[in-house]
């Protein structure tokens, strides 16, 4: 399946001319302005994008920094196509975040070398952040394992079964949702928090593994030092 690249430029011969050099291999989407260019991004999502910088109206420095702050655009490589090959303007754009410099008139074999390098980059690293991800999900279940293990091993010592640790963590979870939807603690709760939070939960009595077998295991009603000793549990967690 051919990628699809985004050709912007506001000289209709560049983009004549680059649909010809690169159709045979790509499929390539020509748009004539910086403005033009953001719209077909809020609809679909090309694999690379060639941009002019010099445009009337919305420039490509312009166009890039609004990629680069968006979140759904940021990953596009970004190939600059300017006449103006001086240093200074190279290194401007590759400090903006494109990925490369092609200058023009367009050298047909050293542009599509470079797309095709670009292209090549840009599929090994999403190969490797799969690769990290698929990773990252192994390590977390292992963890949530032994945290869920250690939890109701815990909660054994006292005749709790692991029902407590599992209504814990979600009573936790629904109490956490819910002030994220209501906007309560806006600075302190974002997505990490909640995972996070949710994730500890079943921790919430470690504590008990400093408390006396005596005072954790009585049958009875705790003395009033006992109590204090019992309560411990939480400071101690």
């Amino acid at each position: 399946m051919s990628k699809d690249i985004l050709v912007v430029d506001d000289d209709r011969t560049n983009l004549i001319m680059a649909e010809r050099l690169l159709s045979d291999e790509f499929h390539v989407i020509p748009v004539t302005s910086g403005e033009l260019a953001l719209e077909f991004l809020a609809k679909a999502e090309p694999d690379l994008i060639l941009l002019d910088i010099n445009m009337p109206g919305m420039d490509g420095f312009e166009v890039l920094h609004n990629i680069k702050t968006n979140r759904a655009w940021e990953k596009i490589p970004v190939i600059f196509l300017t006449a103006d090959c001086d240093t200074e303007t190279e290194a401007e754009c590759l400090e903006l975040g494109a990925v490369d410099f092609i200058g023009k008139p367009f050298e047909p074999a050293i542009m599509k070398n470079r797309i095709r390098r670009t292209l090549e980059i840009e599929e090994r690293s999403k190969d490797l952040e799969g690769e990290v991800r698929k990773q990252t999900a192994k390590v977390e279940k292992i963890q949530r394992e032994i945290i869920i293990s250690l939890a109701n091993m815990i909660e054994s010592r006292d005749g709790s079964t692991g029902q407590h640790v599992k209504r814990t963590s979600q009573y936790v979870e629904m109490i956490i949702n819910e002030l994220s939807r209501r906007g309560l603690y806006g600075n302190l709760i974002d997505d990490a928090f909640i995972y996070n939070l949710t994730k500890a939960a079943p921790m919430h009595d470690i504590g008990k593994i400093k408390i006396p077998d005596q005072v954790l295991q009585k049958p009875g009603k705790l003395t009033v030092d006992e109590f204090e000793v019992m309560k411990q549990h939480s400071p101690e967690g």
